[in-house]
């Protein structure tokens, strides 16, 4: 994974600095599908090294069989059990989650009143992006970057955005050999390479 930014989770549209700043930042359980935010992550498939596995996840791709999982380290959680008198989730701390056999449900999928329990993360970091078959959300997928589309059909007719594709192409076989020292510099030019890229197909 290269570089993140968050996006509409409905369309896997990147998020304006507008969007941002007016974002509710109201813990909604119930927010509709298409006032989510996603994460959009940027990553390489080094195709030249695993040839046989890269093909096999982009044809499960291509195919809608491929989803994206983020790896999470999770500090702090509770549970989420439904009230029946409330007609809502409430929430049950860890502590008070094992002592009353929540969280063992949780494991293994049983319910409460009738509904699921949920474990929701209240402390945590994300870390790298993976693919996987069985994603926990559906909405976890992946994208078509348009701009690289987009500007892989325009390269033959134009040596300026020529030049920044091969740029571009030499950034991911500079990131393959970099060391942990350098990794940085190769990111950053790789991030200056593709919204130059962008820019060009405005």
């Amino acid at each position: 994974m290269t570089a993140t930014a968050p996006a509409w989770a409905s369309t896997g549209e990147l998020m304006t600095a507008d969007e941002i700043k007016k974002l509710d930042m109201a813990d909604d359980w119930h927010r509709p599908d298409k006032d989510k935010v996603a994460v959009v992550a940027w990553g390489a498939l080094y195709s030249f090294l695993f040839p046989k596995t890269v093909a096999d996840i982009t044809d499960a791709i291509d195919n809608g069989e491929m989803f994206v999982s983020m790896e999470r380290w999770i500090g702090k959680h509770d549970f989420l059990v439904w009230d029946s008198g409330k007609g809502d989730y409430g929430s049950v701390s860890k502590d008070d989650a094992i002592g009353l056999g929540y969280a063992e449900r949780w494991k293994t999928h049983q319910k409460v009143n009738g509904q699921p329990i949920h474990r929701r993360s209240l402390s945590y970091v994300y870390g790298g992006a993976a693919t996987t078959e069985n994603p926990a959300n559906k909405m976890a997928r992946f994208v078509e970057p348009d701009y690289v589309k987009a500007a892989a059909g325009l390269k033959n007719v134009n040596p300026e955005l020529q030049i920044l594709l091969d740029s571009h192409g030499e950034c991911h076989r500079a990131f393959a050999i970099s060391t942990i020292d350098n990794r940085a510099a190769v990111i950053e030019r790789h991030r200056q390479i593709t919204a130059a890229i962008a820019a060009y197909l405005g």
